[in-house]
């Protein structure tokens, strides 16, 4: 089941996408036991069932969700000292949007390669869908205004197993101008 996908191509062509899924098909089994709070997530279940996947299991979980937008106004000065500014509604802004991402080896994915694939969105400028559920987020498409890393645990090698992405995006009206 997919509840979230950032997707666009670079100026090469290039289709970058970064898929938000819950995906996981179990079926009950005495030969595998996840953790409890993975099952619980995962399938309702509070006791320790033990759970065979008949697929890979691959989880990136979206917490912290914000959208925030407001309307455009002027403001004219109105000459003399009894007058107060007059207010000229512009029409709306840009919606903003703000969430994190947990990103764990654990669960399925390489956290460099997520990472690596939401630079490349933003350091490109690409303009993205944003989907979720079975929805587009806003009526237009979106760019990565920035990333915030925080790698939490890295292994012997250096390479990242545990990390959380925060992630900005702000609106990309249809008809904007892409720089390049």
């Amino acid at each position: 089941m997919s509840i979230g996908v950032i997707q666009g191509k670079t100026d090469d062509g290039e289709l970058v996408q970064v898929v938000f899924e819950a995906y996981y098909k179990a079926e009950i089994s005495e030969s595998k036991q996840l953790g409890n709070a993975v099952a619980r997530r995962l399938t309702g279940f509070t006791s320790t069932a033990r759970y065979k996947s008949s697929t890979n299991i691959k989880i990136l979980t979206v917490d912290n969700f914000q959208r925030s937008g407001e309307g455009r106004w002027a403001t004219h000065e109105i000459i003399g000292t009894q007058n107060k500014p007059l207010k000229e509604f512009l029409g709306p802004g840009l919606e903003k949007i703000t969430f994190s991402v947990f990103l764990s080896a654990n669960l399925g994915i390489v956290p460099e390669n997520e990472l690596e694939k939401l630079r490349n969105l933003r350091d490109n400028g690409v303009v993205c869908n944003f989907v979720l559920g079975s929805k587009p987020v806003t009526k237009n498409n979106c760019i990565v205004i920035s990333l915030s890393e925080d790698h939490k645990i890295k292994d012997n090698k250096g390479q990242t197993v545990q990390a959380t992405v925060n992630i900005s995006l702000e609106e990309y009206p249809k008809g904007a101008m892409v720089s390049g």
